[in-house]
């Protein structure tokens, strides 16, 4: 995937998109994460996809609490983000 092909999902997506490069430095940061084939951290990442409502509240929560303060919006294009990463580099 491209950055261009990046941004243009997430803003078809949502109103208020990342800023590109921030979504094309999570995605890199993605997929490096999926090539270095560590099996407990791309099932992290997957579970991550998978998140409920609550789920995705408590999640957002403790990253606030690492110093992070996420929008629901954001943590939705995050997630996105993952899973696109996921898709490119792995076999699930």
């Amino acid at each position: 995937m491209e950055e261009t092909g990046l941004y243009q999902i997430l803003t078809s997506c949502y109103d208020d998109a990342l800023h590109s490069s921030t979504a094309w430095n999570v995605y890199k940061k993605m997929v490096e994460l999926c090539k270095d084939d560590d099996f407990y951290t791309i099932i992290y990442l997957y579970h991550l996809c998978y998140m409920d409502r609550e789920e995705k509240l408590l999640w957002r929560t403790k990253i606030a609490e690492m110093g992070f303060e996420l929008t629901p919006t954001e943590v939705d294009q995050y997630i996105l983000i993952v899973r696109l990463a996921l898709k490119s580099e792995t076999p699930l």
